[in-house]
């Protein structure tokens, strides 16, 4: 998965290199994080469009934010930022190109991606990461919520996705969400690679996701 920022530079260029390789054999996810301008209308970028159109990735994830905000801290919801996703989301679809939506474990997320038709959602797990600091008895009750949300998702005919400060602790309870197709892990894998190697991380991690 490739994170694209408004401001694309390199990014462009490792995308592109990568989707040539024996690499693009593998599924491409592309998340772009979609910048709110002066704070109303969330701006899907021509840049952005023009990239994704261009790598055809198997799937584009679209996560709102904010100016100043360093990392990803809400989904999608309801509301005039959202006015401008199902013709995009058209566009991407009609491309073959599969489409997720970052929303909140809440009921109006999940059926807001339903209604622009996004193919799936993406679960922001930074809440269930914080529970699950605070032990068995607060992880349990979070993971609750994000279990009523995927249920939600699958009745509506969305997959399911899920991302943001899982890790190795964390994934050995999340991984038993309902209908759960995929993880987004990026800082968790990289800051471990550090210590043991990058083959040995995604090893670490496959493992845990199989016990499923």
């Amino acid at each position: 998965m490739f994170r694209l920022w408004r401001e694309f530079g390199s990014y462009l260029g490792v995308v592109l290199v990568l989707v040539a390789t024996p690499l693009r054999a593998q599924p491409v996810s592309v998340e772009g994080h979609v910048i709110s301008l002066e704070g109303l209308f969330l701006h899907f970028t021509p840049d952005l469009l023009a990239l994704v159109l261009k790598v055809r990735p198997h799937q584009c994830t679209f996560v709102p934010v904010v100016p100043g905000e360093i990392t990803s801290q809400a989904g999608w919801a309801p509301g005039l930022e959202a006015e401008s996703l199902p013709g995009v989301i058209h566009t991407l679809k009609s491309n073959g190109i599969r489409v997720s939506l970052f929303v909140d474990p809440r009921a109006e997320g999940v059926r807001l991606a339903s209604s622009v038709g996004a193919d799936r959602v993406e679960l922001y797990t930074e809440p269930f990461a914080r529970a699950f600091e605070r032990g068995p008895d607060h992880a349990r009750r979070s993971f609750e919520l994000y279990a009523d949300a995927a249920r939600l998702a699958r009745s509506l005919g969305l997959g399911v996705n899920a991302g943001h400060d899982l890790d190795l602790d964390n994934l050995v309870l999340f991984r038993a969400l309902p209908h759960l197709d995929e993880v987004s892990i990026g800082h968790a894998i990289v800051s471990r690679a550090l210590f043991v190697g990058l083959e040995t991380v995604v090893r670490e991690y496959l493992a845990v996701l199989a016990e499923r």
